[in-house]
């Protein structure tokens, strides 16, 4: 049981100014990442299709 106790102390209760600076970059980047990359497959680009009703053949 030393290896869970281990865990524990590892994460504060508080963490530093500077823990959370860093996870709020951390979140902001992993935001615009998912945005990023879930744009394109949420909303896929329309692609151009034939005209075929204006041009008579």
């Amino acid at each position: 049981m030393p290896r869970s106790a281990q865990l524990a102390p590892e994460q504060p209760t508080r963490p530093t100014p500077e823990q959370r600076e860093r996870e709020q970059e951390w979140t902001w980047k992993w935001k615009w990442e998912w945005k990023w990359m879930e744009q394109p497959q949420r909303q896929p680009q329309p692609q151009p299709q034939p005209q075929h009703r204006g041009q008579s053949p």
